[in-house]
């Protein structure tokens, strides 16, 4: 019989494991054995504390659930209806005499410790809830534990497989991981905690290649379940929420199948710390990573076993005496801190009541039996525990989460295989010590499905699995937004270097440095020189006949719009601004119209005065050279007029263009392309005019050879801009270069065909020939014929033409004999006593 001031705990825990077939008790398990012998410790300490539950006298009566959900199921409806199934009115038990059995009444538990797996302790947490009865867990991990609906008077010292499920998803993000198969044990640890770990890897880039159970503990099934992980030899790492029994059945099978070094295991909570069932498998286990809630190595507890109070069976009571000198060596297996504070735990509330109800030793039995009342008690306490730092429990009768990380490696300093501590996860705070970490070879082993694409590469998933994809590149002219879709790039942006975003394309323009730009600006600055230079030679010989025949003021006019003509070029080279897209869009037709105009007007004046000189021998009307500056300045000034329109209507600029998305050319704006061609049509309609008027005096006296010349260089020009025309519109904007030096080359090689054909012959008479530079002397007072008297009246008019003709150019004219317009001979005598010279 049991004492008042005695209090009464119970303690479940597997001292056996379950046989092979799961329905009867196996073998001894080391690991209960030190969870039970801990609750005897624990209590045994708090006996001897003089200050937590003074003058009570704690009892612990001990069952063995030998993991077995009926069995332990079994052992809780006897503990607390042994006395009612005897007692009761109408009991189906007799003595042989008629009368009830006597038993003796043992004092009924106010609460278990226990038990160890999740599926035994809802088994057992489905009956308490009936008799309302307390029960802390010190390894039951479920997270369906945590819902009171069901087991409200259910306590754990250890945190919920949730927070479990998080370190270890952060444990496989942090090495890298993406490609895992899961295995886990029968029962609703292994499922509830694989299932919970699949729903978090769905939001953290992890792919669960292959997922397992264990439904029978033989080889045949672990045999099965190692072959079907390793079919998929990406997926390397195993996740396995597995007991111990399933952890030496999944090595074994490991190693008899030669697949030693090809999985990482990585370990809940089951498998922990523990080291005796890795007996003989140390090197199949050898770079596995585990974890286990928080805990310190408990100081004091025995380590040799004494009265050991076991109940095995519901009828027989087995007693285990050991002698006290008989030691016992083990590593204190991981689970035993937690045996020690959740005895600790009822211990604290016991206490909490007594202050709180003014309890005396003998009624705190009575009031201690009302379970629902020391529940509320055991959920306030808080205290240092022994075996972990700080006990409190939550709304849901659960502890936070917070777990030690390990890898099994090979000591060399103590030549075995141990359990190293790499890290620790707390409230989703991982530190992991990479250096720590030792791996076969020395490199870390990778489980992933594909490899990471290439910069400006996306994933597209192949067969379903977001982990496992094919790299395809990103279009043209696009980057890469994320690991999955590519966004295209504006217009004047393209991908960087390594195509994770846009970059501003840098505008194209014809640098001076360019080989195809320094040719043409020879060309130019070479061409200036040579047009400065004749006209140095024309002003310094102006007074020469030959400078002043050819029409020195219209001369002049033609050398200034071939300097300018020349000066062009570095307007159609330089680097587009409004400045120099206006001076060029200016320049351009102006330049060529100065040369033309002038041009039209010298070959309109001879035309005139020959085709004059066929009907009458009067001088035309407007051959003076003021007259023709006046017409060719009236010609000119149209060009300017219509170019000073154009620019204040249209203002220049440079904008950025587009031939393609991944080029950018700096050119001028404009507009209206239209216009451009109008303004040059004025050009096209003076150089047409020029060249008619040069063929139509093509056979003018030889003394006035020079509109020779001057048809030369206009058939030069129509082909030369014929020729422009036909490359210029055949090229696309993509060739920018070719179009501005082409056109640069057509301006230059206009206006070096009038001056190689207008002004080299005379500077070449100028200056190597002097001696023809003098007026040329005819025949005087020869007797006509009476035959050639109607061919002299013809002469006359043509040399009263000529005198037009060199009256305008200042040169007087003695003679001409033997030549006119239409090929016949004749012969002037006396005209102004003057002197023709040859031009």
């Amino acid at each position: 019989m049991a004492q008042n001031n005695t209090i009464v705990l119970g303690g479940m825990f597997p001292v056996h494991t379950s046989s092979e077939d799961g329905q009867t008790c196996g073998p001894l398990r080391e690991s209960g054995i030190q969870r039970l012998e801990a609750m005897f410790f624990a209590v045994d300490q708090i006996n001897a504390n003089t200050s937590l539950l003074p003058g009570i006298h704690l009892q612990a009566k001990m069952y063995d659930t030998c993991r077995l959900e009926t069995y332990a199921l079994e052992q809780t409806v006897e503990m607390f209806s042994s006395s009612n199934l005897y007692t009761n009115a109408g009991s189906t038990y007799v003595c042989p005499d008629g009368s009830n059995p006597k038993v003796n009444e043992d004092q009924q538990a106010v609460g278990i410790v226990g038990a160890s797996s999740s599926s035994v302790s809802q088994a057992v947490g489905s009956i308490l809830r009936v008799f309302k009865v307390p029960q802390i867990s010190y390894a039951s991990t479920s997270p369906e534990l945590s819902d009171k609906t069901r087991y409200d008077y259910f306590l754990r010292l250890v945190p919920p497989d949730t927070f479990q499920v998080q370190a270890i998803v952060d444990v496989i993000k942090r090495l890298g991981w993406s490609y895992v198969s899961t295995v886990a044990s029968s029962g609703n640890y292994g499922k509830n905690g694989v299932d919970a770990f699949i729903n978090q890897t769905r939001n953290e880039d992890i792919c669960v290649s292959r997922s397992e159970i264990i439904e029978s503990q033989t080889e045949a099934t672990y045999e099965r379940v190692v072959k079907y992980l390793a079919d998929d030899p990406k997926a390397r790492v195993v996740m396995a929420f597995v007991n111990e029994d399933d952890v030496s059945g999944l090595l074994r099978a490991a190693s008899n199948n030669n697949l030693k070094d090809h999985f990482i295991w990585i370990g809940s909570d089951g498998w922990g710390t523990k080291s005796f069932m890795l007996d003989g498998l140390e090197k199949q286990a050898e770079g596995a990573i585990t974890l286990v809630p928080k805990r310190f190595n408990v100081e004091g507890t025995r380590s040799k076993t004494a009265s050991l109070f076991l109940v095995t069976d519901s009828s027989i009571l087995f007693f285990l005496l050991v002698n006290s000198s008989t030691e016992l060596r083990h590593t204190q297996e991981d689970k035993v801190a937690f045996v020690v504070d959740s005895v600790y735990a009822f211990a604290y509330a016991l206490h909490d009541m007594v202050d709180a109800l003014q309890l005396n030793e003998e009624s705190l039995n009575d009031v201690a039996s009302n379970g629902e009342l020391l529940l509320q008690f055991i959920k306030n306490v808080t205290f240092e525990g022994k075996g972990s730092s700080f006990v409190q429990f939550n709304e849901d009768g659960d502890r936070l989460g917070e777990y030690q990380i390990f890898q099994y490696l090979y000591n060399t300093a103590t030549a075995k295989y141990e359990y190293t501590e790499i890290g620790h996860w707390q409230s989703g705070h991982l530190e992991l010590n990479a250096s720590a970490l030792h791996w076969h070879n020395g490199v870390k082993p990778e489980s992933v499905c594909a490899e990471p694409c290439a910069n400006g590469e996306i994933r597209k998933s192949e067969g379903g699995v977001s982990c496992c994809w094919v790299c395809t590149s990103c279009p043209e002219n696009s980057f890469q937004q994320n690991e999955t879709s590519c966004v295209l790039c504006e217009l004047g942006f393209k991908p960087g270097v390594n195509k994770s975003r846009c970059v501003e394309i840098e505008a194209d323009y014809l640098k001076w440095s360019n080989p195809s730009v320094i040719i043409p600006i020879i060309l130019a600055s070479v061409g200036m020189v040579l047009t400065c230079l004749t006209t140095a030679v024309f002003i310094r010989f102006n007074s020469t006949p030959v400078v002043r025949a050819s029409g020195k003021e219209l001369s002049y006019i033609i050398l200034g719009g071939i300097l300018y003509c020349y000066i062009v070029p570095f307007f159609i080279l330089s680097r587009p601004t409004a400045s120099t897209c206006g001076l060029l869009r200016f320049s351009l037709a102006l330049c060529t119209v100065i040369c033309y105009s002038a041009l039209l007007t010298k070959t309109n004046r001879i035309s005139r005065i020959f085709n004059n000189s066929v009907r009458s021998a009067k001088r035309p009307s407007y051959t003076s050279p003021q007259s023709q500056v006046m017409i060719c300045t009236l010609l000119i000034s149209i060009q300017f007029v219509a170019a000073a329109i154009w620019l204040a209507a249209d203002p220049p600029q440079a904008v950025e263009t587009f031939p393609n998305p991944e080029t950018v050319v700096l050119r001028c704006k404009v507009s209206d392309h239209a216009i451009t061609v109008m303004s040059l049509m004025y050009n096209f309609v003076l150089i047409v005019l020029c060249t008619v008027y040069a063929f139509k005096t093509r056979k003018i006296p030889s003394n006035f050879n020079e509109a020779k010349f001057i048809a030369f260089a206009m058939y030069a020009t129509c082909l030369l801009w014929i020729a422009f025309i036909t490359v210029y519109l055949g090229t696309s904007d993509l060739n920018y270069e070719i179009q501005d030096v082409m056109m640069s080359l057509v301006v230059m090689l206009s206006a070096s065909s009038l001056l190689f054909c207008l002004f080299c012959p005379k500077v070449y008479i100028v200056l190597l020939q002097p001696n023809k530079n003098v007026r040329s002397l005819g025949n005087s007072g020869t007797q006509k014929t009476p035959q050639t008297v109607h061919r002299s009246v013809a002469g006359l008019r043509v040399a009263a033409s000529m005198d037009s003709l060199s009256a305008v150019s200042d040169v007087q004219v003695i003679s001409c004999s033997h030549q006119t317009a239409d090929g016949m001979g004749f012969r002037g005598e006396g005209v102004r006593n003057g002197d023709l010279t040859r031009f």
